[in-house]
């Protein structure tokens, strides 16, 4: 019988985060689930890490690969689990009750999210997602891949990661999945993974890779939504702007501008 979760873990000599993450997946106390690593041909010790846990990991392989999302890839084609969580090398599930209660929320949608913790070297804080996804919220933001479950049939439907992609194929993955595809998603307000800000799209060199394979993606995959965007852009500093007027409060009071300035 075919497990309800399979995490996949990938690495690249990060022998020190392999065995964070490693241990905290471990270590949980729900069992449900199958642990799948894909190793780049590491050349530091994570090969060691792993073989210090072999026993608890499902399948592991450590070979060259194409980057990022062809490990990721990889991962997806050896999983049996009706979900993926990908839980990269160096994060970590928050304490080992983490997954006890997966059963409960993991039933239909092809898509489930909660909040993620983000550390970096001088704080630590929780990063809410909204409970209503939309186009305008992807052009800005996205899911947290450490903190999101995806039922593994939604790949098969809608195809796997974009391997031309250096940094944002998870990005491309769920602006298409929800806003071309409607694939059905829900968010729980509660905290499950725990994001080291020290990765490769946690860089600010990294800031105009980001920018330009989102605009690929974009121009791509929603053209016709382009036209619109730079009114999306003006409408919302327009609206910014009318908040802080002095004239507001009269225009509120006249009724005006009621739809412009209401809330979603």
């Amino acid at each position: 019988m075919n497990p309800l979760l399979t995490i996949i873990t990938i690495n690249l000599n990060n022998a020190t985060g392999l065995s964070r993450t490693v241990q905290s997946v471990v270590n949980q106390n729900y069992i449900d689930f199958e642990y799948i690593i894909i190793d780049g041909g590491s050349t530091d010790n994570s090969v060691d890490v792993i073989n210090k846990y072999r026993d608890k990991i499902n399948h592991w392989v450590s070979e060259p690969d194409k980057g990022i999302y062809n490990a990721m890839n990889k991962g997806i084609q050896q999983a049996n689990g009706a979900y993926l969580l990908f839980l990269n090398s160096g994060d970590e599930l928050d304490n080992v009750e983490s997954l006890a209660s997966i059963n409960t929320i993991l039933l239909e949608e092809d898509i489930i999210y909660t909040n993620l913790i983000i550390k970096d070297t001088q704080s630590k804080y929780t990063k809410e997602y909204p409970k209503t996804l939309s186009f305008n919220y992807f052009l800005t933001d996205s899911l947290p891949h450490p903190a999101t479950f995806i039922k593994k049939n939604l790949f098969e439907r809608i195809g796997y990661y974009d391997e031309e992609l250096k940094i944002c194929s998870d990005w491309a993955f769920f602006i298409n999945a929800i806003c071309k595809h409607n694939a059905t998603y829900k968010y729980f307000n509660t905290n499950l993974s725990v994001f080291y800000f020290d990765g490769i799209s946690s860089s600010t060199e990294y800031s105009a890779l980001i920018l330009a394979e989102r605009n690929r993606v974009l121009q791509r995959d929603f053209p016709l939504y382009l036209s619109v965007i730079d009114e999306l852009k003006e409408a919302r500093l327009l609206k910014q702007h009318l908040r802080n007027s002095r004239l507001l409060k009269i225009a509120r009071k006249l009724g005006f501008l009621k739809q412009l300035l209401k809330e979603n």
